[in-house]
């Protein structure tokens, strides 16, 4: 295997140029037959049916096999030219004459069986490993020469312009970013000169950002995929007439996430002719061969382009066949059932013994055993082909990579589901004579599959855009009209933006200052700012001083940890909260301001009292609608005396509420709050709710909800008690708790295991002076109660004590910004006997960073009115900010 070899990203590009490129060669585009789309969802009204009367002709259901046959078919012999040459030429004529010329430079290399070249070529592909190298020549000569692609500017990352670089979806980013370079050949720097146009979304980064984490089986529903492609189609088809044109013939994707085909399923029609890029190119799942380019799946590690070459000569490779996988999809089961652990030359393993090394193995094999998982590629493909290994391809409507250009049967060995028990005696009986070939044919192929960063000719990169898509675009409809007359379109009113329509725009513009300042490890302000987020208590600074403008899934929000810093200053920029005014006081518009549910009132209490940089002016400029019920207040004015527990007054208080008005988020502190919504939990599905109690074992959602600090306000005249405490050198107490000992289910477990039995480990039910035990311990336990929140957290921070938090199903404060295990423990109740056993294996240098972090990250659980950047209510509100950034709202 050569050194270049390592880079398989340039071959696909090219391969993918070319095949791109042939198929607009013969597909011509000026076709009379428009798409009329309107936009969807965010965007305006739902998408148009497709005109019923159409004399577009569906593209065949005739596999093509090979590029000669292709070329020759009836599309080049009905190949118009002008009639009138005095007549200036339009784009679409000139495109169409360019692409008439490669034809007929490729016919002719067809049948002269040499090619035609302005300069001497570094690489002529020759050899069985082709279907017709003579073609397959002249067609990447002629990309190289003609092809350009637009890719669409529109939408922000990371759904749009960006994807995965490494591991198994890589492939996917890497050509998504390879197209879009600005040294690429292919790119066109104007849209009526390009022969194809990309909608460069990412379906890898959609799952990641919009789906993840997926915690019920109605997340795996596809509806917001196929409803963010059908509105990037609906952006790009009023914008520009290129899609209208050809019925997105023209148009094409790439994605090697296993989801990618069931994007047009939404709307079958849409699509019709639209090409896909796919690695799950599965005939049985709707992948058309004579329109849909199949992708290789390239397992890309992280900081390289592939993996080492540890091949052996063919004369050392004493294993006759070689796979090691895990359980995945419905052949592999019937693999390892056969295989696993049972022959000595056919090494099937679930898992790799210890000490054994997977490429190295493969490298040592005869045949790579090759079985689909769930969807039918499988990276062990290319695996194979970099390990100079042939191939054993075990699948069942696989659409193989290149399979145009490149004859699979010389290189590689194809076995149905149904015979994998005969896999053994299948393998013995090639000749040696005849493997040595193939093996040889394996390593003449590796070029094709060699992912390169710029790409190269005749790469993986290349290779998907070679003659595929010119044969395709062949096939796809009749010949364009040449006497020059315009095509008729479908006429766009261009329509003022509604109020929706200009706050979206508005935070998209946030979402992308906040991922530029992710990439850039930078922020970009109109000011001095007087605080700059920085250090490891953050899970990315720079994400958390911008944030404030994404809007994208909250996903994005517990994932994406490069995104920190510019949240914030986008947030004072932008963010516009409406409190409505219906309501009475005490149940609304005033709560708590010096007890356990403190927090409660001061939070109503800022966002009502008409100071605010968040207050929205009117209610059509506001991002976020703010309910002022106080839970508190209910059950004091209502409930007490307590005579009956049951939450159905306070369901129908908050209930009859948001019948008033239009709901969008709530803010309690009290426990009973998250019975508010379990009356009606449909009314209530997407309503944010910021709670303390934020127990997940009781419905609190991390994706949705907010959980905010519980705080016991003695003085709301004095809302903090930040103390330096004893330096870290001088704090003699290991750990220390007091507090009530029948609250909750976990307290009992800790007075048990530690009440007055260790002379480190300090708990007690009362003490004469909390607060000074507290500056004096080095570690503060902090158990759940009755609720999972604690305002011993708080406390803890106060005293500059690291907490150690004791809790089952708790959903941390701030927990999308801050990393809590940079500044304090976390244990389940189950480990309460091993408390003293864990805080003695934290290392002295260990907690006084811990210590240090604590200090640091104090002033975002800090209290102030009226509130300042970056402390708690802050806090709370860029919680909703992020979330609300991930709202995109329809008309």
């Amino acid at each position: 295997m050569t050194g270049s070899f390592r880079y398989p990203d340039v071959f696909l590009l090219i391969t993918l140029f070319c095949l791109l490129f042939f198929l607009l060669i013969f597909t011509p585009l000026s076709s009379g037959n428009y798409l009329s789309i309107s936009l969807v969802s965010s965007f305006t009204e739902p998408f148009a049916n497709p005109e019923k009367s159409s004399n577009y002709s569906t593209p065949s259901s005739t596999q093509v096999a090979s590029l000669d046959e292709a070329l020759t078919s009836s599309m080049y012999r009905r190949i118009r030219h002008r009639v009138n040459s005095t007549k200036e030429k339009t784009s679409l004529e000139r495109i169409e004459e360019d692409l008439a010329k490669a034809r007929a430079s490729i016919l002719e290399a067809i049948q002269s069986k040499n090619y035609l070249s302005e300069k001497e070529e570094s690489f002529i592909p020759r050899g069985s490993i082709y279907k017709n190298p003579y073609a397959f020549h002249q067609s990447h000569l002629e990309m190289m020469k003609r092809f350009k692609m637009w890719s669409y500017e529109e939408g922000e990352q990371p759904l749009v312009h960006f994807g995965p670089m490494n591991n198994i979806y890589g492939i996917e980013g890497h050509f998504i970013d390879e197209i879009e370079r600005e040294g690429s050949p292919f790119r066109a720097t104007h849209p009526d000169e390009a022969h194809m146009f990309f909608l460069p979304f990412s379906v890898a980064n959609i799952v990641q950002y919009v789906y993840l984490p997926i915690t019920k089986k109605q997340d795996y529903h596809r509806d917001r995929l196929q409803q963010i492609a059908m509105d990037y189609i609906g952006v790009v088809a009023h914008k520009y007439p290129y899609w209208n044109r050809s019925k997105g013939a023209d148009h094409f994707m790439a994605s090697c996430h296993d989801w990618a085909p069931e994007i047009s399923v939404g709307k079958p029609e849409l699509f019709r002719n639209f090409i896909r890029v796919l690695c799950n190119a599965n005939t049985s799942e709707g992948f058309q061969p004579k329109r849909d380019v199949p992708l290789p799946e390239i397992f890309v590690p992280t900081g390289k382009l592939g993996p080492p070459n540890l091949g052996q000569a063919p004369n050392n490779r004493q294993i006759l066949a070689f796979f090691a996988g895990r359980v995945h999809g419905p052949i592999r089961p019937i693999l390892l059932e056969h295989w696993k652990d049972k022959d000595n030359e056919v090494r099937v393993h679930e898992k790799l013994p210890k000490g054994m090394n997977y490429t190295k193995l493969m490298g040592q094999s005869k045949f790579c055993l090759c079985p689909s998982g769930f969807e039918v590629a499988s990276p062990r493909v290319v695996e194979a082909l970099y390990a100079g290994c042939v191939p054993v391809l075990i699948s069942d409507n696989y659409s193989l990579p290149f399979s145009d250009v490149l004859d699979w049967s010389q290189f590689s060995i194809q076995v149905p589901v149904a015979k994998i028990p005969e896999i053994k005696t299948i393998l013995q009986a090639i000749p040696n004579e005849e493997y040595l070939k193939m093996q040889r044919r394996v390593l003449k192929v590796q070029r094709h599959f060699v992912l390169n960063k710029p790409a190269k000719p005749f790469d993986v990169i290349h290779m998907d855009l070679t003659p595929k898509i010119f044969i395709q675009n062949q096939q796809l409809g009749s010949p364009p009209p040449m006497d020059g007359s315009p095509p008729p379109m479908v006429p766009i009113k261009k329509k003022e933006k509604s109020v929706l329509e200009k706050k979206e725009e508005g935070l998209a513009e946030a979402r992308a200052a906040i991922y530029r300042a992710a990439r850039s490890r930078n922020y970009t302000s109109d000011k001095e700012e007087s605080y700059i987020p920085r250090g490891n208590i953050y899970r990315n600074a720079y994400a958390f001083h911008q944030f404030s403008t994404f809007n994208l899934s909250s996903s994005i929000v517990l994932q994406l940890k490069s995104k920190i810093e510019m949240s914030h200053i986008e947030m004072m920029k932008r963010f516009k909260v409406w409190t409505y005014k219906e309501g009475q006081l005490p149940l609304t518009h005033v709560g708590p301001m010096d007890c356990i549910y403190s927090i409660e009132g001061h939070f109503i209490d800022e966002m009502g009292n008409g100071k605010s940089p968040f207050m929205a002016q009117h209610h059509h400029e506001a991002h976020a609608y703010f309910i002022p019920v106080s839970v508190v207040n209910i059950v004091k004015y209502i409930y007490m005396p307590v005579t009956d527990w049951h939450r159905r007054r306070m369901v129908r208080v908050v209930k009859d509420y948001v019948n008033l008005i239009a709901d969008r988020w709530l803010t309690e502190m009290y426990s009973q709050a998250p019975g508010v919504t379990k009356d009606d939990p449909e009314l209530y599905e997407n309503f944010m709710r910021v709670l303390c109690n934020a127990n997940t074992s009781e419905g609190f959602k991390p994706m949705r909800d907010i959980s905010v600090p519980e705080y016991n306000i003695l003085d709301k005249e004095k809302l903090n008690s930040f103390t330096l405490g004893q330096p870290p050198s001088n704090r003699s107490i290991l750990g220390f708790f007091a507090g009530g000992k029948a609250h909750g289910d976990i307290r009992p477990l800790l007075f048990e295991h530690w009440e007055n039995k260790d002379d480190e480990i300090l708990v007690y039910e009362k003490v004469p002076d909390y607060n000074k035990m507290m500056e004096q311990s080095k570690f503060c336990l902090c158990p759940s109660g009755w609720e999972v929140a604690s305002p011993r957290i708080i406390e803890s921070l106060q005293a500059g004590c690291v907490p150690m938090i004791i809790s089952d199903n708790y959903t941390l404060p701030f927990n999308d910004v801050l990393d809590w295990s940079k500044f304090s423990m976390f244990i389940p109740s189950s480990r309460i006997p091993e408390i003293k056993t864990i805080l003695k294996g934290v290392s002295d240098k260990q907690y006084m960073k811990m210590q240090r972090r604590v200090m640091k990250v104090r002033m975002h659980f800090e209290i102030n009115r009226p509130a300042k950047p970056f402390d708690a209510i802050h806090m709370v509100l860029h919680s909703v900010w992020i979330r609300r950034l991930n709202l995109k709202l329809s008309h």
